[in-house]
């Protein structure tokens, strides 16, 4: 490795692309739909790491479903109140 690859190695990395599925807390958006009277596909951070935000996809499908619940519970009448991200 050359002293340019291992300066370039050792910077700090950010993340430039993050969805709003990795971003936002899923007891935020458990309580978000709360107040919204509305019900996800579970109500518990466990369920919805098991049916929702999983650790692994069987198809891009199945990931592209997921993606779905976050915008869909997060909307608000009051755009100062954003939605609490990680």
């Amino acid at each position: 490795m050359t002293n340019r690859d291992s300066f370039l190695h050792a910077l700090p990395k950010t993340d430039l692309h993050v969805h709003l599925d990795g971003s936002l807390r899923l007891n935020s958006l458990i309580d978000m739909a709360k107040e919204r009277n509305v019900t996800l596909p579970s109500m518990t951070p466990e369920g919805l790491k098991e049916l929702v935000f999983k650790d692994q996809y069987e198809s891009l499908v199945e990931y592209l479903q997921g993606l779905h619940t976050p915008p869909q519970y997060s909307r608000t009448q009051n755009p100062s109140k954003e939605p609490p991200m990680n």
